[in-house]
């Protein structure tokens, strides 16, 4: 990789621990002041002072997003974790729990303002309204032209056209977030599909490192698949691995699975025997002389385990 995009990628990284913490603030207050605000002003049943709308738009949308915080736990917007997660990245969670909490928070000042009126503020309202009415009646007496040929209803109508056509020459078609997404993915050398086959690769291989590493479950005196295949994995790679096993351990793997064996051999684990095998339900199977193991399923996009094995 040349140097200057190293160096790009290394600014990149050493900038995410701030850059990210300064944009979520920023998400929260927009939230906050544009949407939850905005959703608690609705609430109000009469017109009250500029001063006193911007502290309850204020104050409750801050109200209604430290609720959608704390409520942003029980917003669950599918059960695979990936996608759980990239919801919670973007925010999706706060913002919908957010937008409840303010709907709830509007209902409570639309309750605490229904029997409530600004009387002065009112007066001040319909004097101000009066004055407009004069207003317009005043310039409406004194305008000679028809409506139509008003030099700002022209301008208007001129303006509201050329919109229309530049929406009608240059419309193609609705854009497909699909496309732009394979597009973009074609443009990074992916596929939708290689991306999905990837994907699920991913997934198999974790449920497979997960079971190899849970040995809470193994009974006593019994290693994990994933020590004993680590301790031997130069042996499976050359093809050196010991294709003599104990009849115990064959039996104790054939009656513990429904399935029969297709390969089988031994290995060393801190000076005990293990036996392995390969069934034909694609899992592979352990246990040693004395007693039965476990067995873990072989996904069919990680690896063959049969690979390289040779039978003498």
């Amino acid at each position: 990789m040349p140097a200057d995009k190293v160096s790009l990628l290394k600014t990149i990284n050493d900038s995410l621990p701030v850059v990210l913490p300064l944009l979520q603030i920023l998400v929260h207050i927009s939230l906050a002041v544009f949407l939850f605000g905005w959703i608690v002003e609705l609430g109000l049943v009469t017109r009250y002072p500029w001063h006193h709308r911007i502290l309850i738009r204020l104050g409750g949308g801050f109200l209604a997003l430290f609720c959608g915080i704390a409520l942003s736990p029980y917003i669950v917007f599918s059960d695979t974790r990936i996608v759980q997660s990239v919801m919670e990245m973007l925010q999706f969670d706060v913002t919908v729990a957010g937008v409840l909490a303010s709907v709830v928070i509007g209902l409570g000042i639309f309750l605490m303002s229904l029997n409530v009126y600004d009387i002065r503020g009112l007066e001040k309202e319909r004097e101000k309204m009066r004055k407009g009415l004069e207003k317009a009646e005043k310039k409406e007496r004194e305008q000679a032209k028809p409506l139509f040929v008003r030099p700002s209803m022209i301008a208007g109508v001129l303006v509201i056209a050329v919109m229309i056509a530049t929406a009608v020459m240059g419309y193609r078609s609705v854009p497909n977030m699909a496309t732009v997404a394979d597009q973009a993915l074609l443009d990074m050398g992916l596929s939708r599909v290689s991306l999905i086959s990837q994907m699920k690769s991913f997934m198999a291989q974790a449920k497979v490192f997960d079971k190899l590493t849970n040995t809470s479950s193994l009974p006593e005196g019994c290693p994990s698949l994933s020590d004993v295949m680590l301790e031997n994995i130069d042996r499976i790679k050359n093809g050196s691995i010991d294709y003599r096993y104990d009849e115990s351990a064959k039996r104790h793997i054939e009656d513990s699975s429904n399935a029969s064996v297709v390969m089988i051999f031994s290995a060393d684990y801190k000076g005990k025997k293990v036996t392995m095998a390969v069934m034909s339900n694609n899992e592979l199977c352990s246990a040693t002389a004395e007693k039965f193991c476990e067995c873990i399923e072989i996904p069919e996009n990680m690896f063959s385990v049969t690979s390289g094995f040779k039978f003498p």
